[in-house]
């Protein structure tokens, strides 16, 4: 299982835009993805769900990913997020 932790950079939050391209980065991989913040989590392949946590600027996101392609899965998403999000 790989972790990491994000804070929230973007004035207006997890956009919708970013969740979806999140969600279909997400969908190439066999590893399961949980987005935490505080006590609210998600699975990152269900939108509504992570639009939902109502994720905005300053917020602590804790990503866990675990299955068979769980590197490769991690370095994408921590990527990604550091520039988007």
């Amino acid at each position: 299982m790989r972790e990491f932790d994000h804070t929230v950079r973007s004035v207006v939050g997890l956009h919708p835009r970013v969740a979806g391209v999140m969600m279909h980065l997400v969908r190439d991989f066999e590893s399961d993805v949980i987005l935490t913040d505080g006590d609210r989590s998600g699975n990152l392949r269900k939108l509504l769900g992570i639009l939902h946590m109502n994720i905005r600027e300053g917020d602590k996101l804790h990503l866990q990913i675990s299955g068979k392609d769980e590197e490769v899965a991690y370095q994408e998403l921590q990527a990604f997020m550091s520039q988007n999000l």
